[in-house]
């Protein structure tokens, strides 16, 4: 790898450039499901997956291990939506089990 002094651009591992905005802001929706963890005071351990490349969330069920609730969202979804109200919907249907 060859070192510059230029400013490192956020890039995708296909050399496109990404859109901060939605990087800002789907930190911003993990940020706020992690919240509702910390809220609910549960152990929040390997139970959130996320996948960048596809917009893919995971949240595991609080009574089954083995189940998850499991939403991908749109680029018009990620760009436009109430994240808290988006992360306290998938936290509540996650604890119902």
């Amino acid at each position: 790898m060859e070192w510059t002094d230029e400013p490192f651009d956020v890039r995708s591992a296909q050399g496109h450039q990404v859109d901060e905005t939605l990087v800002q802001r789907w930190a911003e929706l993990f940020s706020y499901v992690i919240a509702e963890f910390r809220a609910a005071d549960r152990d929040l351990t390997a139970a959130i997956e996320g996948d960048w490349s596809t917009r893919r969330i995971r949240i595991q069920r609080a009574t089954d291990k083995d189940r998850w609730v499991d939403r991908t969202l749109t680029e018009k979804e990620l760009r436009t939506a109430d994240l808290r109200a988006l992360a306290k919907r998938l936290y509540a249907e996650s604890a119902r089990g």
